[in-house]
Parts: C-alpha cells; structure tokens; sequence
C-alpha cells in the first residue's frame, strides 16, 4: 500500500514579535498620567495615550485574525486577507498617530512658555539681555557657573532672563552646559511643569516609535517565508489527495 503524505493541516503563523512599546497600554498610561501629576488629565497627553492603547488592542486582534483561518479559506486566501487587514490597521494608525504627535507638539510649545512664564523670563530677550551676557561671558568657566547658579537660586530673573534667550556662545556655554542650567531652573521654579512636560516627551517618544515599528510589522504579518511556504505546501499536499481520489475512483 501507498504510504499517504503527511503534512500540518494548520500550520501556525508565528506570533508578531512586539516591543515594549506596543503592549502593556494600560501600564504605559498609569506610568505616565502619574508621573504628569496635577496635569495628568490634559487633553493632548490622554489623546496620545488612547491613540496608543487602540493601536496595542488592534494589534491584539489582529493576532486572533492571524491564528483564526477561516475553514473555507484556502491557506493564500487567509494570508492575502491577514495582509490587507495589516496595512489598513496601519494606514489608520498612522493617520491618528500624526494628528496626536501633532497635538503633542503644539501642547510643549505652550508648557515650554509656562516654564518661561514660571521663573520670570518673558518670551523675549530684556534690554540689557546683551549687556548681562557679555559680562557672564567675561567671567572665568567656574565664576560664570557659580553666577548663573546664583541666579537661580535668588530668582535673579535680569539675569535669568539673558541667559535664556541667549545662545550658547553668546553666554560662553557649551550647548549641553547652558541646557543643564536650564532644567535647574525649571526644576527650582516650575517643577511640576517640568514634570508635566517630560511625560509630554514620554508619551510622544513612545506614540513615534509605535507608529515606525507597526509600519515594519505591517509588512511582517503574513509570516515569515518558512511560514509562508508552509501555507503553500497546504495547496500542494490537497491537490495531491485530489489527484490521488480521483485516481481510485
């Protein structure tokens, strides 16, 4: 007797392999509403985490799908369907992922000018700002950091305010140094702003790399190629059975 083939009937696709960023959406939210404390409830940061938790519950779904083959699917047909189900999860993701990046934006913009508004500095250099810079700029490396730490410290907002909407060379900074002395400020007089805004960062750092890696995994939905060739053995192996009924019959 003829040995019969023997072949997986249904064989899975392998599960999509997610970051940290696309699960655990109600941790995320706990994590950084908390973390935002007074401003936990601000319209744009909780529209960047819905958008976020939609996308982590769709993926999920879309697992189901992925695993779930219709009996009167050919294995093409499912992968064809998980693929197109893919893209246009993708497609609609991007598009609110964009519009809450955009929000995101425009909301530091404003709590960048409550900092600014918090410790005293305006929204424009004072008139003395090139004065002040220029003696700060005079000063040696140690006296000028210890003046500028002064200034924070006594809400000296004259000086305060040159160093702010100065630039770096001008106050006789590094870049990195003159950033530094910044978040000291916004940490001695507006914390909770500061605060505020690093989880507006948070939540758009983790909004951004949710929309790159789902446009990869998008792309990755229909399996691998071993996957893949065994969905394709699957018409093989039946044709095969077909071929071999309709021979004894």
């Amino acid at each position: 007797m003829q040995k019969r083939p023997s072949y997986n009937v249904n064989p899975a696709l392998p599960p999509l392999e997610r970051s940290a960023n696309l699960t655990a959406a109600d941790g995320w939210r706990e994590s950084i509403t908390s973390a935002a404390g007074q401003f936990s409830h601000d319209a744009a940061l909780n529209k960047a985490l819905t958008v976020h938790g939609s996308l982590v519950g769709a993926l999920d779904a879309l697992e189901t799908v992925r695993q779930t083959r219709n009996p009167e699917h050919t294995p093409a047909q499912h992968l064809g369907e998980v693929q197109r189900q893919a893209r246009k999860l993708s497609e609609v993701y991007i598009k609110r992922a964009q519009e809450a990046l955009n929000e995101l934006d425009q909301r530091i913009t404003r709590a960048d000018s409550e900092i600014a508004e918090r410790i005293g500095v305006g929204r424009a250099d004072p008139a003395d700002g090139g004065e002040i810079r220029a003696i700060l700029r005079s000063l040696e490396p140690e006296e000028r950091h210890r003046a500028i730490l002064n200034a924070i410290e006594q809400g000296d907002t004259a000086t305060l305010a040159a160093v702010w909407h100065g630039r770096p060379l001008t106050v006789g900074l590094e870049p990195s140094a003159m950033e530094g002395l910044k978040q000291r400020a916004s940490a001695t007089h507006a914390p909770d702003l500061l605060q505020f805004k690093q989880s507006l960062h948070k939540a758009r750092n983790l909004v951004d790399e949710a929309s790159r890696e789902v446009l990869l995994l998008s792309d990755k939905a229909a399996g691998n190629p071993v996957a893949q060739k065994q969905f394709a053995d699957q018409v093989v192996q039946a044709d095969m059975a077909m071929a071999e009924l309709a021979r004894r019959m």
